[in-house]
């Protein structure tokens, strides 16, 4: 079963966290990862963005966006911890054809229009 989400980004209050792509991808993870802390069943987050994965996975380390990646690490760890391990991430080709990508790029389209989807709620991140 496919859930689908989008919304209008909301960046930190501090301005520290700048608006980019990069924070997009981040905060999309933190988004997901937060849905699936809610859900029981296993998940697999299909990602094209390896900054954001390998961050979120601690693979890579930060030279900006710390305190974002940390968040995004914290919430990586819980729902990994919640789901008894039953939560992988995929990475998928961006612009490839592939379903999930596309998919995942009409939605974020959709965000940046200003469209909410499907339980978009400040609890998400939403604006």
């Amino acid at each position: 079963e496919e859930t689908a989400m989008c919304g209008p980004l909301k960046v930190g209050d501090d301005e520290v966290e700048l608006l980019s792509n990069n924070t997009a991808e981040l905060r999309g993870i933190i988004v997901a990862l937060r849905w699936a802390l809610r859900d029981s069943r296993s998940t697999v987050l299909r990602y094209d963005s390896k900054y954001a994965a390998m961050m979120t996975l601690g693979e890579w380390r930060p030279k900006r966006n710390k305190a974002l990646v940390a968040e995004a690490r914290k919430a990586w760890r819980e729902a990994h911890a919640a789901k008894g391990g039953r939560l992988w991430m995929k990475h998928v080709k961006g612009h490839s054809g592939d379903r999930w990508n596309d998919r995942a790029d009409g939605l974020a389209d959709e965000g940046r229009r200003g469209t909410r989807r499907s339980g978009a709620d400040s609890a998400f991140g939403w604006a």
